[in-house]
Protein backbone atom coordinates (compact mmCIF):
# COMPACT_ATOMS: atom_id res chain seq x y z
CA UNK A 1 0.00 0.00 0.00
CA UNK A 2 1.41 3.40 -1.01
CA UNK A 3 1.89 6.37 1.26
CA UNK A 4 -1.09 8.26 -0.16
CA UNK A 5 -3.36 5.23 0.22
CA UNK A 6 -2.26 4.79 3.82
CA UNK A 7 -3.01 8.45 4.49
CA UNK A 8 -6.49 8.12 2.99
CA UNK A 9 -7.18 4.98 5.02
CA UNK A 10 -6.02 6.72 8.19
CA UNK A 11 -8.27 9.70 7.53
CA UNK A 12 -11.28 7.45 6.96
CA UNK A 13 -10.56 5.68 10.27
CA UNK A 14 -10.33 9.04 12.04
CA UNK A 15 -13.64 10.20 10.60
CA UNK A 16 -15.35 6.95 11.62
CA UNK A 17 -13.95 7.16 15.17
CA UNK A 18 -15.05 10.78 15.53
CA UNK A 19 -18.53 9.93 14.24
CA UNK A 20 -18.96 7.15 16.79
CA UNK A 21 -17.63 9.33 19.59
CA UNK A 22 -19.92 12.17 18.52
CA UNK A 23 -22.90 9.83 18.52
CA UNK A 24 -22.06 8.68 22.06
CA UNK A 25 -21.67 12.28 23.25
CA UNK A 26 -25.00 13.19 21.64
CA UNK A 27 -26.75 10.36 23.50
CA UNK A 28 -25.30 11.43 26.85
CA UNK A 29 -26.19 15.10 26.29
CA UNK A 30 -29.70 14.13 25.21
CA UNK A 31 -30.14 11.98 28.34
CA UNK A 32 -28.96 14.87 30.54
CA UNK A 33 -31.37 17.25 28.81
CA UNK A 34 -34.25 14.81 29.31
CA UNK A 35 -33.43 14.44 32.98
CA UNK A 36 -32.89 10.69 32.78
CA UNK A 37 -29.27 11.10 33.90
CA UNK A 38 -28.52 12.91 37.16
CA UNK A 39 -25.83 15.17 35.75
CA UNK A 40 -25.86 18.95 35.49
CA UNK A 41 -25.94 21.17 32.43
CA UNK A 42 -22.34 22.21 33.16
CA UNK A 43 -21.25 18.62 32.66
CA UNK A 44 -23.05 18.45 29.33
CA UNK A 45 -21.40 21.67 28.12
CA UNK A 46 -18.02 20.45 29.29
CA UNK A 47 -18.50 17.13 27.51
CA UNK A 48 -19.34 18.93 24.28
CA UNK A 49 -16.28 21.17 24.60
CA UNK A 50 -14.03 18.17 25.24
CA UNK A 51 -15.41 16.44 22.16
CA UNK A 52 -14.87 19.53 20.02
CA UNK A 53 -11.28 19.81 21.26
CA UNK A 54 -10.61 16.15 20.42
CA UNK A 55 -12.15 16.56 16.98
CA UNK A 56 -10.12 19.71 16.28
CA UNK A 57 -6.86 18.04 17.30
CA UNK A 58 -7.61 14.91 15.27
CA UNK A 59 -8.59 16.80 12.12
CA UNK A 60 -6.28 19.82 12.25
CA UNK A 61 -3.38 18.63 14.40
CA UNK A 62 -1.40 17.12 11.52
CA UNK A 63 -1.97 20.25 9.42
CA UNK A 64 -0.68 22.45 12.23
CA UNK A 65 2.42 20.26 12.72
CA UNK A 66 3.20 20.45 9.02
CA UNK A 67 2.53 24.18 8.73
CA UNK A 68 5.34 26.22 7.24
CA UNK A 69 5.46 29.93 6.58
CA UNK A 70 5.49 30.55 2.80
CA UNK A 71 9.02 31.26 1.60
CA UNK A 72 10.61 30.46 4.96
CA UNK A 73 12.87 27.62 3.69
CA UNK A 74 14.12 29.82 0.83
CA UNK A 75 14.88 32.65 3.26
CA UNK A 76 16.82 30.32 5.55
CA UNK A 77 18.81 28.94 2.62
CA UNK A 78 19.56 32.45 1.34
CA UNK A 79 20.85 33.40 4.80
CA UNK A 80 23.33 30.50 4.62
CA UNK A 81 24.55 31.44 1.13
CA UNK A 82 28.22 32.30 0.67
CA UNK A 83 29.19 35.79 -0.56
CA UNK A 84 30.11 34.27 -3.94
CA UNK A 85 26.67 32.65 -4.18
CA UNK A 86 24.90 35.90 -3.31
CA UNK A 87 26.84 37.83 -5.95
CA UNK A 88 26.26 35.12 -8.57
CA UNK A 89 22.54 35.09 -7.80
CA UNK A 90 22.29 38.86 -8.00
CA UNK A 91 23.92 38.90 -11.44
CA UNK A 92 21.73 36.05 -12.70
CA UNK A 93 18.54 37.63 -11.36
CA UNK A 94 18.87 40.55 -13.78
CA UNK A 95 18.95 38.21 -16.80
CA UNK A 96 16.00 36.65 -18.64
CA UNK A 97 15.04 33.11 -17.65
CA UNK A 98 16.26 33.33 -14.06
CA UNK A 99 15.28 30.35 -11.87
CA UNK A 100 13.67 31.81 -8.74
CA UNK A 101 12.47 28.45 -7.36
CA UNK A 102 15.92 27.12 -6.45
CA UNK A 103 18.23 28.88 -3.97
CA UNK A 104 21.95 28.99 -4.72
CA UNK A 105 23.99 28.58 -1.51
CA UNK A 106 27.49 28.15 -2.94
CA UNK A 107 29.32 28.31 -6.27
CA UNK A 108 32.97 28.14 -7.24
CA UNK A 109 35.85 26.20 -8.71
CA UNK A 110 37.89 23.21 -7.66
CA UNK A 111 41.53 23.49 -8.74
CA UNK A 112 43.03 20.13 -9.66
CA UNK A 113 46.82 19.68 -9.70
CA UNK A 114 48.39 16.36 -10.58
CA UNK A 115 51.02 15.27 -8.06
CA UNK A 116 54.25 13.49 -8.92
CA UNK A 117 52.74 10.20 -7.73
CA UNK A 118 49.92 10.54 -10.28
CA UNK A 119 47.21 11.45 -7.79
CA UNK A 120 45.34 14.74 -7.68
CA UNK A 121 45.75 17.57 -5.19
CA UNK A 122 42.48 19.53 -4.98
CA UNK A 123 41.40 22.77 -3.34
CA UNK A 124 38.76 25.47 -3.78
CA UNK A 125 39.68 28.81 -5.33
CA UNK A 126 38.11 32.09 -6.41
CA UNK A 127 41.18 33.08 -8.44
CA UNK A 128 43.16 30.73 -10.67
CA UNK A 129 46.32 30.87 -12.76
CA UNK A 130 46.84 29.47 -16.22
CA UNK A 131 49.68 27.51 -14.66
CA UNK A 132 47.09 25.35 -12.86
CA UNK A 133 46.56 21.90 -14.31
CA UNK A 134 42.75 22.11 -14.49
CA UNK A 135 39.64 23.61 -12.92
CA UNK A 136 36.30 21.95 -12.17
CA UNK A 137 33.11 23.97 -11.41
CA UNK A 138 30.60 23.14 -8.69
CA UNK A 139 27.41 24.51 -7.14
CA UNK A 140 25.37 23.86 -4.01
CA UNK A 141 21.64 24.48 -4.36
CA UNK A 142 18.67 24.28 -2.03
CA UNK A 143 15.65 22.71 -3.74
CA UNK A 144 12.08 23.16 -2.42
CA UNK A 145 9.93 20.03 -1.88
CA UNK A 146 7.70 20.74 -4.87
CA UNK A 147 10.71 20.74 -7.23
CA UNK A 148 12.61 17.84 -5.66
CA UNK A 149 12.92 14.06 -6.11
CA UNK A 150 13.49 14.20 -9.84
CA UNK A 151 16.26 14.17 -12.41
CA UNK A 152 17.51 17.65 -13.30
CA UNK A 153 19.92 18.79 -15.99
CA UNK A 154 22.64 21.09 -14.62
CA UNK A 155 24.74 22.89 -17.25
CA UNK A 156 28.13 24.46 -16.49
CA UNK A 157 29.54 27.00 -18.98
CA UNK A 158 32.76 29.00 -18.71
CA UNK A 159 33.34 32.16 -20.76
CA UNK A 160 36.68 33.97 -21.00
CA UNK A 161 37.48 37.67 -20.76
CA UNK A 162 36.31 38.25 -24.34
CA UNK A 163 33.02 36.42 -23.80
CA UNK A 164 34.07 33.40 -25.83
CA UNK A 165 32.91 29.98 -24.56
CA UNK A 166 35.79 27.90 -23.22
CA UNK A 167 33.89 25.08 -21.51
CA UNK A 168 30.41 23.55 -21.56
CA UNK A 169 29.16 20.43 -19.83
CA UNK A 170 25.71 19.14 -18.91
CA UNK A 171 25.31 16.92 -15.84
CA UNK A 172 22.32 14.79 -14.90
CA UNK A 173 21.63 15.18 -11.18
CA UNK A 174 18.96 13.61 -8.98
CA UNK A 175 17.84 16.53 -6.80
CA UNK A 176 16.41 15.99 -3.33
CA UNK A 177 14.52 18.23 -0.96
CA UNK A 178 17.03 20.61 0.65
CA UNK A 179 20.73 21.04 -0.10
CA UNK A 180 22.27 19.37 -3.15
CA UNK A 181 25.97 19.57 -4.04
CA UNK A 182 26.68 19.23 -7.75
CA UNK A 183 30.21 18.83 -9.13
CA UNK A 184 30.76 18.93 -12.86
CA UNK A 185 32.08 15.55 -14.02
CA UNK A 186 34.54 17.16 -16.45
CA UNK A 187 37.36 19.65 -15.96
CA UNK A 188 38.88 22.43 -18.06
CA UNK A 189 42.64 21.98 -18.59
CA UNK A 190 44.61 25.22 -18.15
CA UNK A 191 48.36 24.57 -18.18
CA UNK A 192 49.58 24.09 -21.74
CA UNK A 193 46.13 24.65 -23.25
CA UNK A 194 46.84 26.87 -26.27
CA UNK A 195 43.13 27.06 -27.13
CA UNK A 196 42.33 29.22 -24.10
CA UNK A 197 41.44 32.87 -24.41
CA UNK A 198 43.26 35.67 -22.65
CA UNK A 199 43.42 36.04 -18.90
CA UNK A 200 41.23 38.42 -16.95
CA UNK A 201 37.77 38.13 -15.41
CA UNK A 202 35.97 35.01 -16.60
CA UNK A 203 32.38 33.93 -15.99
CA UNK A 204 30.95 30.62 -14.85
CA UNK A 205 27.28 30.33 -15.81
CA UNK A 206 25.13 27.60 -14.32
CA UNK A 207 21.65 26.65 -15.51
CA UNK A 208 19.14 24.07 -14.28
CA UNK A 209 16.75 22.64 -16.84
CA UNK A 210 17.52 25.63 -19.06
CA UNK A 211 16.79 28.25 -16.37
CA UNK A 212 19.66 30.44 -15.19
CA UNK A 213 20.91 29.81 -11.63
CA UNK A 214 24.20 31.69 -11.34
CA UNK A 215 26.72 33.93 -13.06
CA UNK A 216 29.94 33.60 -11.07
CA UNK A 217 32.91 35.80 -11.96
CA UNK A 218 36.45 34.71 -11.15
CA UNK A 219 39.95 35.95 -11.96
CA UNK A 220 42.32 34.11 -14.27
CA UNK A 221 45.93 35.30 -14.11
CA UNK A 222 48.50 34.77 -16.87
CA UNK A 223 50.99 31.90 -16.61
CA UNK A 224 54.35 32.27 -14.86
CA UNK A 225 53.12 34.77 -12.28
CA UNK A 226 53.23 34.51 -8.51
CA UNK A 227 50.05 32.68 -7.53
CA UNK A 228 47.84 34.76 -5.32
CA UNK A 229 46.47 31.69 -3.57
CA UNK A 230 49.88 31.10 -1.88
CA UNK A 231 49.05 33.91 0.51
CA UNK A 232 46.12 34.75 2.72
CA UNK A 233 44.61 38.21 2.92
CA UNK A 234 47.09 38.93 5.77
CA UNK A 235 50.00 37.98 3.55
CA UNK A 236 50.82 34.78 5.43
CA UNK A 237 52.01 31.79 3.45
CA UNK A 238 49.72 28.77 3.36
CA UNK A 239 52.34 26.36 2.18
CA UNK A 240 51.03 23.80 4.65
CA UNK A 241 48.09 23.22 2.33
CA UNK A 242 50.38 22.81 -0.66
CA UNK A 243 52.56 20.44 1.34
CA UNK A 244 49.56 18.15 1.83
CA UNK A 245 50.71 16.16 -1.20
CA UNK A 246 51.56 13.35 1.19
CA UNK A 247 47.87 12.92 2.03
CA UNK A 248 45.07 11.62 -0.13
CA UNK A 249 43.04 14.28 -1.94
CA UNK A 250 39.53 15.02 -0.59
CA UNK A 251 36.95 12.71 -2.09
CA UNK A 252 33.90 14.96 -2.06
CA UNK A 253 32.78 18.56 -2.32
CA UNK A 254 31.64 18.47 1.30
CA UNK A 255 35.19 17.59 2.41
CA UNK A 256 36.64 20.37 0.29
CA UNK A 257 34.18 22.86 1.77
CA UNK A 258 35.02 21.76 5.32
CA UNK A 259 38.72 22.09 4.53
CA UNK A 260 38.16 25.59 3.12
CA UNK A 261 36.17 26.70 6.18
CA UNK A 262 38.95 25.40 8.42
CA UNK A 263 41.57 27.49 6.62
CA UNK A 264 39.32 30.55 6.77
CA UNK A 265 38.97 30.18 10.54
CA UNK A 266 42.74 29.90 10.88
Amino acid sequence: MGKQERMKTGKRGTYAWLAMLGFAVTLVVAAIAAGSVALGAEFAVGLILVYLAIAFYALAGNTIRNFRLPGAPALLSAARATPAARRATQRARSRPGFNSDVTLTDVGLIVNERRPDGRWNRHLAQSVSMDEDAIQPYVTISVPPESSHRLALITFEIYDQSGRPQFSRQVEQWVRDGDNSVICDRQLPLAGNDALGRSGVWDLRVTMDGALLAIHSFSVTPPDVERRRHFTSEGEAIGDRLAAAQDDAPLSLEELLREQRGHNRD
